[in-house]
Order: C-alpha cells, then sequence, then structure tokens
C-alpha cells in the first residue's frame, strides 16, 4: 500500500513537471526575446507555471507568429505583432499590446490589447480596445484596488482587481475616431457620413474576455 502511494505521489510530480514544458514541436525554430521574457532579469514564474513569450518565423516572405505560453500551453497566438507592454508582477497582472501598427491622422497606431489576469484559479485573458481606432497606451497607474488603462486622447479603461471587470471608457462621440488609412474596413463610410454621431458608431470601445482551455 505505501509502494503504491510513492508510486502515485510520483506520478504527480512527473505529471505537474511534464506540463511546465513547452511543446519542442510547436516552437521549432522560435525564439523568446528577453524584454518579454524576462523582469529584473529572471524568467516569470507563476502558479500556473513560466509565462513565455515566443516569436516564430513561418518562413522568410511571412511575418512571424508571436505565441504566449502558460506553463506550457499556448493561450494565445497573434500573426500580427505582439509585445509585453505593461506589468504589475506582484498583482499578477501583464498587459500584452500589438495589432495592425497602422498610421492615422494623429500618428502610428496599434490595434490589439490583452490582459491577463492570474490571481485566481485559472488563468484569465481579456481583448479590450477602441475597434477601428488608435489603441495606443499612454499609461497604466496601478492602484490598490484597480488598474487604470490610459490610451492616447484619454481614453480610460479600468480593471477591478476584487471583480475581475474590465470597465470601457464612457460612450463619447468626439473622443473616438475611426484609423485613417487605405487598410480600414470602415474609412469609405466615415468620409461619407461625416456626422459626429457616425463617428462612434464606426469607433466603439470593446472589452470581451478570451476563453482558455483550462
Amino acid at each position: 500500500m505505501k509502494n503504491t502511494s510513492i508510486f502515485h505521489s510520483l506520478t504527480l510530480v512527473i505529471a505537474i513537471v511534464l506540463s511546465n514544458q513547452v511543446s519542442a514541436d510547436l516552437f521549432v525554430g522560435c525564439n523568446k526575446p528577453d524584454e518579454d521574457n524576462l523582469i529584473d532579469e529572471k524568467p516569470i514564474q507563476t502558479a500556473f507555471g513560466r509565462l513565455e513569450f515566443y516569436k516564430c518565423a513561418v518562413s522568410p516572405q511571412d511575418s512571424s507568429i508571436k505565441h504566449i505560453a502558460l506553463g506550457g500551453k499556448e493561450i494565445l497566438s497573434e500573426s500580427k505583432s505582439l509585445w509585453l507592454s505593461e506589468h504589475d508582477r506582484s498583482k499578477r497582472l501583464f498587459i500584452y499590446e500589438g495589432g495592425d501598427n497602422r498610421t492615422s491622422l494623429i500618428g502610428p497606431c496599434t490595434g490589439t490589447q490583452y490582459l491577463l489576469d492570474l490571481r485566481g484559479k485559472k488563468p484569465r485573458l481579456i481583448n479590450f480596445g477602441i475597434k477601428n481606432a488608435c489603441n495606443q497606451m499612454d499609461k497604466v497607474i496601478w492602484k490598490k484596488d484597480r488598474a487604470i488603462i490610459n490610451f492616447n486622447r484619454d481614453a480610460i479603461f479600468e480593471y477591478n482587481y476584487s471583480t475581475g471587470e474590465m470597465i470601457p471608457p464612457k460612450d463619447d462621440p468626439n473622443r473616438y475616431d475611426p484609423v485613417f488609412d487605405d487598410n480600414s474596413p470602415v474609412i469609405d463610410q466615415y468620409q461619407r457620413g461625416g456626422a459626429p454621431h457616425l463617428r462612434y458608431e464606426l469607433a466603439p470601445p470593446y472589452v470581451k474576455e478570451v476563453k482558455l482551455h483550462w
């Protein structure tokens, strides 16, 4: 009976160790940029295993695929730009920023933000931003009870630690402009309309949780 117990314990330890290993096949030919994988020159170790960022070249002609892995499990991949932008390691909160790197009348734009929350029993990943608009973050203020995420032009999202709710900015049709470039799917419609009410309809704030298989 004692030997059986020892066997089960060893099996559990091996399973945990293996669960924290990244699949070699998945990340062949990839590199791990230090700026996205080290904080204070140390790997990002969490209760769910190591948090790792991989940049993988598909072919010389194609853009790299970016992967975020947690404890050896991929939780997000993007073919567009993606990087670790802000974090509070003590709060186990990490913000990844990226997107199309498009250009608007007010300068370069990014289009994608993800907040990774590792405080609970399961990891949570929240995608948020302003649709069809510049989503470049200006700064993040880590308060005692919430994070204040300030985009350019004072579009402010707030993440409440206790409730886990991401609160978008108030509706303001004069604050959010759709991206003005050839890649924008709404630019022709915007230019034809031109009415102030149309601005918000084409560039609304959004918050959506990414389903993780955990």
